[in-house]
């Protein structure tokens, strides 16, 4: 579970549920300097003290506005994905737990570039849809610099469609039309 929540998850406060002692044998929620949040920090260290498994059922509602979090530290929320979050945690754990969980420096360097990458492709897309088209390219070149195989491929064809006027959004759902075929 903790590889899943470094590569690809980020799950929202509201839908989480934990055991006390758990919370307090990681010290309680973890806000590292500068961070905006206390919530992701802490779900990776739990992840790193043992099980964690999804369980059906609404655990909370997001409610969208303008004055949220999310929207007011776009910016700060927008970082948060990009900082090196395998890294963190690795030299948070003993060697033995490092290797137990392949976490190595390596490693953890591999699965942080792959999810900044997907990050700025996702950030390169939310500028795209408002009309912001430099700000798009810079964070599709990002992608293409710091992916690796399929995130790279698709950073390269967003920075061209990009650049030439081509609709990604729209590129996007064609592709998905096609692959549902």
């Amino acid at each position: 579970m903790l590889r899943l929540l470094l590569t690809y998850n980020f799950p929202p406060a509201s839908t989480v549920m934990c055991r006390r002692d758990a919370l307090l044998k990681v010290g309680g929620f973890v806000q590292p300097q500068g961070m905006p949040a206390a919530d992701y920090p802490t779900w990776l260290r739990l992840a790193a003290l043992g099980r964690l498994a999804p369980i059906e059922g609404v655990l909370g509602f997001w409610r969208s506005h303008p004055a949220q979090i999310t929207q007011v530290m776009e910016r700060e929320m927008l970082a948060i994905p990009r900082l090196n979050w395998a890294a963190w945690v690795a030299a948070d754990l003993s060697p033995a737990d490092r290797m137990r969980l392949g976490l190595t420096g390596p490693e953890a360097a591999r699965i942080d570039a792959a999810r900044r990458a997907r990050t700025d492709f996702k950030a390169g897309r939310r500028a795209l849809r408002r009309n912001r088209r430099d700000e798009a390219a810079g964070h599709f070149r990002d992608a293409m610099h710091g992916g690796r195989g399929v995130a790279k491929a698709k950073a390269v064809v967003a920075l061209v469609s990009t650049r030439l006027g081509f609709n990604l959004e729209r590129l996007l759902n064609v592709r998905d039309i096609v692959t549902r075929s």
